[in-house]
């Protein structure tokens, strides 16, 4: 179970009715129900840009909302990652933001003979919605995705265990409450 959670809410629509932006806040609502401390980073809310150049990646992030997120999740024990499934994966706003975070050797460095994994000791869990339902999703749209986010980016720095969590028909107002009490049982385990 972990203490320190930092919740990054993925969802690049700033509009208040998101789906991702309401299980953000009851995770953390439970987590902190629960006596641990929660942090949400809402990456529509920041500022920052694409990286154009193998350069930029290797040097630390000029954006100060990237540099605070770097802070909260060295101290964090459990990264929450919350997102839509857009065209088959991430939002390309996410991967900018998780590029920008890895940034400048935070997450990972390379000595020139093997890679540094500076965020071992943290765990994740992936909350991935989807307007298709989670049959159909699953193995079609969904397999590749959550192997995209487990493997290559948190994975490969050192983040593990990886957890998912699946919530198809995002868009059907009748099953909202029930997404949003599974998010703050969840926040409450630290889970």
């Amino acid at each position: 179970m972990a203490d320190r959670i930092l919740i990054i809410d993925g969802h690049p629509d700033p509009h208040a009715n998101r789906l991702s932006h309401g299980l953000a806040a009851a995770y953390a609502h439970g987590a902190r129900e629960a006596g641990r401390t929660a942090y949400v980073i809402k990456v529509s809310a920041l500022e920052f840009s694409y990286m154009h150049t193998a350069s930029q990646f290797s040097m630390p992030s000029p954006f100060g909302g990237i540099k605070e997120a770097q802070t909260r999740l060295a101290e964090a024990d459990h990264v929450v990652l919350i997102y839509p499934l857009w065209l088959g994966t991430m939002p390309a706003l996410l991967r900018v933001f998780l590029e920008q975070l890895a940034s400048g050797g935070f997450a990972t460095c390379n000595n020139g003979t093997r890679w540094t994994q500076n965020l071992r000791g943290k765990s994740a869990r992936a909350i991935v919605t989807l307007d298709a339902s989670i049959h159909a999703g699953d193995f079609v749209y969904c397999g590749p995705n959550v192997f995209a986010v487990r493997h290559p980016v948190l994975r490969f720095l050192g983040v593990s265990p990886i957890r998912v969590t699946l919530f198809g028909r995002a868009g059907d107002p009748g099953l909202r409450e029930a997404r949003l009490r599974t998010a703050r049982q969840l926040g409450a385990r630290g889970a």
